[in-house]
């Protein structure tokens, strides 16, 4: 009854509320803090997320451009609200058009009938960008009347309702400007408003107001308008339910990307100190922490637990709203552990998950399950020295956990969607840009049915911490810049369903531009408001931007822990660092909240595989061109993730091509009609390359995704458009009538198929013979030999433009452009060069290899180990160091010829500061050309006197190919017994036996993986703790039982 006594009250009431002052000569717009009344524009805010490799560009949706080259004259009378636009662009509004030439808006209107000596002009302003130097020039018939600036006191402008149409915000100060009547002439009067610009302004500042209402009145009173603002405390505490929340105090993470704050970076041994002062580091800090529970509107607090030299983060409240549970690092242990503690802070309960690994972002599924994150895994990032996360489940009642997630890289922050899904944020970069596809995906939490929620088609931004709206379908996340940044702070942005998951412009900033990326964690209540915090504040905002701060009293920040530095200050004067704060993070409301849906669990985790049903191949994005029946299997691969990385970079196991290292498993058929049905791993990384008869590959899957076991899931097409329906058929597709097809292994092939071992030997029996160093046709040399960092063979295909990898583009690219498909190597394997054809099972490893991006080194124990040359973390380490035989071998016979600008001390390094150098060699029609050849392949550390720098300059008749006749490389030395021959010998002999001793190559009988891969093969046990780490390996047996271990690791019990 008093739900229906308020309705009857506000119909009966609000007319008057809002009723045209009996004063006024003319009115536009209801003075009540919102603009919705006017004309909007929609897209103001495209811009705002655009990069230049982006597809977010301003669409002029409402023709603005037009408008604002000279907008339409109110007339009063004629004219309704919905005429006058709802902004004013003052300066650099890129929407306008205008270049910055102002802007004047026009109000026509006949001189009033009034005895009244004076008029008063009011002018309200709902909102403004934060610079209260703009201003409006008021001008009447040609008569400057007034500029008027400083529209709001005590900041309560927002700078966010140019965005979000129909949004409320507390009104400027009130502005009323006494107009004599005298100004007024008879007959048709013309009013302009013209927008006035600060006199001092950076180049980027962007500068608008939004109108309330503009009022012609008798009265010089000035309309009664509610702070807005002020009522976003009651709201937010009435869909609480309470007003108090949980949040915690901690050290911000030392680390500079968002996943650097657990665990420590990749260790090594070496005797370089700047190196090995960076080898380990924590990525989170000791700094202390507080769980807080705190009343919104006293401010008062009670501290829940307290730890000076321990971690709490990741608050999650429970559906009964008496519980947390949250990630606690305890004391001065090294990991985080999911714990739960009752919201009176009592019965403090650590969860049974003790796997030694770190367990944070933890989310309660409707059944009391929980899903979250960890590094139990044993993985490290494929591009940086940090452990991986990845998406796990605690099933409370078995006492097991479950990997949920195949994928290689990062998976952060899952919750439950309404309808029981789990949505989390995955990093996906497989043969893609590593810096920019780190967006929202969805899975069932069983594992199955993980695909592509919004994102992951166009580069730029994290979206991470998604939430949805409790009382709605919209989705709240947050939105971290370009590759992100430390603890998880950014923007808040909104998805509104039903959109397109690869439509860039399907989700809006919610706050304004001057407060971007500055808040932790939104939590979404009802009523369309949000409760968030920066480091020191909570806050609370609606989805239109409009937000109060609420102060944390200081004392809460206080730490007694030794102060700490980010892991930047190991780069000394060129990074340096920054310390490390207190901050506050994980808002959580102290309420009751609906569980939500519960999907049956149909995984079934005895079973090793699933199955995959797709329905025609030839539908999807980006397959313009492909015949119909050219499709006729697909190549199935598991991507592996990586056990250590020591820099930023793909090497050595990628080479412009790949991050992660892929099995291949093998293929199955594609039938006439498109259809394949057919088992695959499940619970690993997995990937799709669609291929022809003769094994070139047509379209590659530039991504990864899983499967749970005895699940079974089906796609429309290869990439089909995410918002395609299944295709009518008229018959039951060829596929399900022929059954589940398994997989057919390659013949003759490794899982992994590694260049060295693999490919040379191909290269060896089909190409060598007219390009070794004693016969360098075209200049190219493709005899094996292990160089500075590469294998050299491997570089020169690389330099020749042979593979088509897709290092760092975009992904989705078009047919026959990756790989095989776009290979000129591959196309030389089918006869296409001199009649040298590849026997059908050599070609089909040749293009396997060139499907998974063609990688450099098939094994992780290559990384940090085998060449001269290793980086760490931005430090270039050279393992033979200054080699001065060779120095003074090239000053003698080289520097004539290959000195350049770049030489630094003397011309005896002449070689080092070029990728390349010259080469004069033979065509295959005897015509001399000058080429380039790496000076990184001039040596051969693993068979010195195989050096393209002995030979190529050797005289032919003592072995070499070098001759005096113009037609070659000239005779440089006559024979081995020339004395700068012996020498540039006797010093790549040096250097060879130094690079065994220290560091053996990738082909040595003695390699051994870095120090870092040892200590992670021993916390997987795979190698005894008193493994001594001098000790070599066989580097694809022991990666191999690392795959193994992962396979058998997805499942555990626990205590």
């Amino acid at each position: 009854m008093k739900n229906i006594f308020l309705l009857i009250m506000a119909i009966v009431f609000m007319p008057l509320m809002f009723a045209k002052d009996k004063n006024a000569i003319f009115s536009i717009g209801k003075p009540d803090g919102c603009a919705g009344e006017f004309k909007f524009f929609r897209g103001l805010d495209d811009l705002f997320f655009q990069y230049s490799y982006g597809e977010r560009k301003y669409r002029n949706l409402d023709k603005t451009y037009e408008f604002f080259k000279n907008p339409p004259t109110f007339v009063v009378g004629k004219s309704k609200d919905s005429d006058w636009s709802f902004i004013h662009p003052i300066y650099n509004c890129s929407w306008d058009g205008k270049n910055n030439a102002p802007t004047t808006f026009k109000i026509e209107f006949n001189k009033p009938k009034t005895k009244a000596k004076q008029l008063y002009l009011k002018i309200g302003i709902a909102d403004t960008t934060p610079q209260n130097a703009i201003g409006l020039k008021i001008t009447l018939n040609g008569k400057e009347l007034a500029v008027k600036r400083d529209f709001y006191r005590s900041r309560k402008y927002q700078g966010t309702l140019a965005y979000h149409k129909g949004a409320k915000n507390t009104p400027a100060k009130p502005y009323v400007l006494p107009i004599k009547i005298e100004d007024f002439k008879d007959g048709k009067n013309v009013l302009e408003l013209t927008g006035v610009a600060p006199e001092k302004i950076r180049s980027n500042s962007i500068f608008w107001l939004v109108y309330d209402f503009i009022e012609l009145s008798k009265s010089k009173n000035y309309p009664n308008i509610p702070d807005y603002q002020a009522t976003l405390l009651n709201r937010a505490i009435k869909a609480i339910g309470g007003e108090e929340v949980i949040f915690c105090v901690t050290g911000s993470t030392r680390g500079g990307h968002w996943y650097e704050n657990i665990g420590r970076l990749c260790q090594d041994d070496t005797d370089h100190p700047q190196i090995q002062s960076r080898q380990g580091q924590e990525s989170f800090s000791r700094m202390g922490g507080r769980l807080v529970r705190f009343n919104l509107r006293t401010g008062e607090y009670k501290i829940l637990l307290e730890d000076d030299r321990g971690g709490m983060r990741d608050a999650h409240m429970h559906y009964d709203g008496k519980k947390v549970l949250f990630s606690y690092r305890k004391g001065d242990s090294s990991n985080y552990n999911l714990y739960e503690i009752d919201v009176d802070g009592k019965n403090l309960t650590k969860l049974p998950m003790d796997t030694g690994s770190n367990d944070v972002e933890p989310c309660y599924l409707p059944n009391d399950d929980i899903m979250y994150v960890s590094d139990r895994m044993n993985r490290t990032v494929q591009c940086w020295m940090s452990p991986t996360l990845n998406l796990h489940r605690f099933f409370r009642k078995e006492k097991v956990v479950v990997c949920m997630s195949g994928n290689p890289d990062v998976d952060n922050t899952p919750t439950v969607l309404r309808d029981g899904r789990v949505l989390y944020m995955r990093w996906d970069y497989n043969h893609r840009n590593q810096n920019v596809f780190h967006h929202l995906w969805s899975i069932n939490p069983d594992g199955s049915n993980n695909t592509i929620f919004y994102g992951n088609v166009y580069p730029g931004g994290v979206f991470i911490n998604a939430r949805q709206l409790p009382d709605g379908e919209d989705i709240i996340f947050t939105l971290m810049p370009g590759h992100g940044r430390r603890n998880n702070q950014g923007s808040i942005a909104k998805l509104s369903p039903p959109f397109d998951p690869s439509d860039p412009f399907a989700f809006k900033f919610i706050e304004a531009p001057h407060r971007r990326y500055r808040y932790f964690e939104p939590i979404p209540l009802k009523d369309n408001l949000i409760l968030t915090c920066d480091a020191q504040n909570i806050i609370i905002m609606d989805t239109n931007g409009i937000q109060i701060t609420i102060p944390v009293p200081v004392a809460l920040f206080n730490s007694t822990a030794p102060e700490q530095r980010t892991h930047h200050i190991a780069y000394e004067k060129i990074y340096p660092g920054g310390k490390t704060y207190m901050l506050m993070r994980s808002v959580v409301p102290i309420m009751k909240r609906p569980r939500e849906s519960i999907k049956p669990d149909m995984a079934d985790y005895s079973k090793k595989t699933a199955q995959v049903f797709l329905q025609d191949v030839y539908e999807g994005r980006n397959m313009k061109g492909v015949k119909r029946g050219s499709i006729k299997k697909l190549l199935i691969t598991r991507v592996q993730p990586a056990t250590v990385n020591y820099h930023g970079g793909y090497g050595p196991t990628g080479f412009q091509g790949t991050f992660a290292l892929e099995e291949v498993v093998g293929t199955v058929p594609v039938y006439e009609d498109g259809s394949a049905f057919f088992e695959v791993p499940a619970m690993v990384g997995i990937a799709f390359s669609a291929l022809e008869e003769n094994g070139t590959c047509v379209k590659r899957m530039m991504s990864s995704t899983n499967f749970a076991p005895g699940t079974q899931t089906s796609c429309i097409g290869c990439h089909e458009q995410r918002t395609a329906a299944p295709i009518r058929k008229q018959k039951l597709p060829m596929a399900y009538r022929k059954g589940v097809s398994k997989i057919e292994p390659l013949k003759n092939a490794k899982n992994i198929i590694d260049y060295t071992r693999d490919i040379q030997p191909l290269i060896n029996k089909y190409c060598l013979e007219c390009h070794n160093p004693k016969k360098p046709t075209a200049g190219v040399i493709l005899s094996f030999g292990v160089g500075f960092e590469h294998i050299t063979p491997r570089l020169v295909l690389q330099i020749c433009d042979m593979c088509n990898s897709d290092y760092n583009r975009w992904g989705n690219r078009p047919p026959y452009s990756f790989g095989s498909g776009a290979s000129k190597l591959a196309r030389f394997s089918e006869g296409k060069h001199h009649n040298k054809k590849f026997s059908d099972e050599d070609m089909a490893i040749l293009k396997a290899w060139l499907d998974c991006g063609s990688p450099h080194i098939s094994s992780y124990a290559a990384k940090g180990a085998g060449f001269p040359m290793l980086n760490r973390m931005r430090t270039r380490l050279n393992i033979v160091g200054h080699i001065p035989e060779i120095a003074k071998a090239q000053s003698n016979a080289c520097s004539k010829c290959h000195f350049n600008k770049h030489t630094r001390g003397g011309a005896g390094r002449s070689f080092e500061y070029d990728f390349c150098t010259v080469m004069r060699v033979k065509t295959p029609k005897g015509k001399l050309r000058t080429l380039k050849f790496p000076v990184q392949g001039l040596y051969d550390y693993s068979n010195p006197e195989n050096s393209v720098a002995l030979i190529v300059p050797l005289a032919k008749s003592a072995g070499g190919s070098a001759e005096n006749n113009g037609k070659a490389h000239p005779v440089v030395f006559k024979d081995k017994n020339d004395p700068n021959y012996k020498l540039m010998l006797a010093g790549v002999q040096k250097a060879a036996k130094i690079l065994d001793e220290k560091n053996p190559s990738i082909v040595s009988k003695n390699f051994r993986p870095s120090f870092g891969y040892i200590q992670q093969m021993k916390k997987c046990k795979i190698l005894p703790e008193n493994w001594n780490p001098k000790k070599p390996l066989n580097l694809y047996q022991i990666d191999n039982s690392y795959f193994r271990w992962q396979e058998k690791n997805v499942y555990k019990k626990v205590r």
